[in-house]
C-alpha cells in the first residue's frame, strides 16, 4: 500500500448524520416537492378534462401552464430566500 500513515480511513458517523435535522428537513422538503409536482403532471390533464370540459388533445399548450409556474415559483423563491438569509 502507498498510504501514509496519516491518511487511515475514519469511519463514516452514520448516527451523526442519520440524526441531522437539516438533512431530515432536506428530506421532506425534497418528498414534498416532488409529490406536489407529481400531483401536477398527473391530475392536471384529467381536471382540465372531467371538471372544466377542455379536450385534451388540443389543450396541450393549458396543461403546462401549471408546471411553469411552479419552475418561476421555485427559481424565485429560491431568490428571496436567498436574499433574506443574507440580510441576517
Amino acid at each position: 500500500k502507498d498510504q501514509d500513515a496519516g491518511d487511515e480511513e475514519q469511519p463514516i458517523p452514520w448516527a451523526r448524520i442519520l440524526t441531522c435535522v437539516p438533512l431530515w428537513s432536506v428530506v421532506c422538503a425534497h418528498f414534498c416537492y416532488d409529490w406536489g409536482m407529481y400531483a401536477l403532471l398527473t391530475w392536471t390533464p384529467s381536471y382540465l378534462n372531467k371538471a372544466l370540459g377542455y379536450d385534451l388533445t388540443g389543450s396541450s399548450e393549458i396543461t403546462v401552464v401549471p408546471s411553469l409556474l411552479a419552475v418561476g415559483t421555485a427559481a424565485l423563491a429560491g431568490n428571496v430566500a436567498d436574499g433574506l438569509r443574507s440580510d441576517g
